[in-house]
């Protein structure tokens, strides 16, 4: 069992809660829309205390760029 109580599949895999589904969910819808454009090739969605989802894509620079993650928290600000 996990600690907060949910129950651990037989095969050892942890069951995704609503939260985790919709987080993975808005990743993918996001990902979705990116098309062949080489400077955003990553999606990510962060999950803030309220429950509200925050999306963001990497933005490709020749100094690196920010990663998706980090858009994505940064939107969250």
């Amino acid at each position: 069992m996990r600690r907060d109580g949910a129950p651990v599949r037989q095969d050892g895999r942890m069951p995704l809660h609503e939260s985790e589904v919709r987080l993975i969910d808005a990743a993918e819808a996001l990902a979705g829309t990116l098309g062949a454009d080489p400077d955003h090739t990553m999606a990510a969605a962060a999950l803030d205390a309220a429950g509200r989802i925050h999306i963001g894509v990497n933005v490709l620079h020749f100094t690196g760029g920010p990663s998706a993650e980090l858009v994505a928290l940064g939107a969250a600000a």
